[in-house]
């Protein structure tokens, strides 16, 4: 068999030294786009029953969602 040693750049060096805190900072990047993702949607969410509410579509069911603000 050959073997053949693979030159790595410096970035490639890093990681391979460091993959745990590598995996963990790109979970922690996903966990946070995917929380921000949940917070708009809820607050697009919120936007769209406030106006059903006061276009009288829907009954003001929903206590957590002030309309008034």
């Amino acid at each position: 068999m050959i073997d053949r040693k693979i030159k790595l750049n410096p970035l490639q060096k890093y990681i391979k030294g460091h993959t745990g805190l590598v995996f963990i900072v790109l979970i922690v990047l996903a966990l946070g786009i995917v929380g921000e993702d949940d917070y708009q949607q809820e607050i697009a969410d919120a936007r769209h029953y406030c106006e059903m509410v006061g276009s009288g579509v829907w009954p003001h069911f929903n206590t957590n969602v002030n309309c008034e603000e």
